[in-house]
């Protein structure tokens, strides 16, 4: 997991506005139990919003403490703004937006 997270810290450099990394479970199955688990961990208040919780690198952290060993995890991108949410995984976003990054 620490090449996990050295490689989405490296990456913050490429994003643009509103959009940020997450790393969430690989299998799709697991990604709405995984946002849920999120949301209910990560510190909030009536102005809170998802992008608040997803965003938040430390309720992440704890989420991934809470779910199997075993769980592939693959860093995505969430593309936020206009009222919508998008996500892509990190290889998606560097060829959709042309970044050169290994």
């Amino acid at each position: 997991m620490e090449e996990l997270y050295l490689k989405e810290k490296e990456f913050q450099k490429y994003l643009t506005d509103n959009h940020y990394t997450l790393i969430a479970p690989v299998n799709p199955n697991l990604f709405e139990p995984f946002i849920k688990t999120i949301n209910k961990i990560a510190p909030s208040n009536v102005f809170s919003t998802i992008d608040d919780s997803l965003s938040n690198k430390d309720a992440v952290k704890v989420a991934i403490q809470n779910f199997p060993p075993q769980t592939e995890y693959q860093i995505y991108v969430i593309i936020s703004g206009r009222g919508m949410m998008l996500h892509a995984t990190l290889e998606e976003y560097c060829e959709r937006y042309k970044i050169k990054f290994e």
